[in-house]
């Protein structure tokens, strides 16, 4: 009896973890987009990834002005996620 006890305790106890890993995984990539590449039209080349009125190459990363790590795919794609590192420190030149 106290095996089957042990055995259910155990299971809600790996259910509550598997859970909370879900929502923190959810949490922390919720500060991130994708924007897929346009169509191209017949005979055009894909050069790179507009952001903020700035063509960036294919294949780059930068950080926005909005405190954004942003990369430009080779497919054309571009993925941004806050820069927690910009956000501090733009925190902290405020505060000086």
């Amino acid at each position: 009896m106290l095996s089957l006890c042990t055995e259910h305790f155990t299971m809600k106890y790996i259910l509550v973890a598997v859970f909370a890993a879900c929502v923190l995984v959810d949490v922390c990539s919720a500060a991130c987009f994708r924007k897929n590449p346009e169509e191209l039209k017949e005979g055009e080349t894909r050069k790179g990834c507009l952001s903020e009125g700035e063509l960036h190459e294919l294949g780059t990363t930068w950080v926005t002005k909005n405190c954004m790590d942003c990369t430009c795919s080779t497919d054309g794609s571009m993925r941004c996620c806050t820069s927690y590192s910009c956000l501090n420190a733009k925190k902290e030149k405020e505060g000086n």
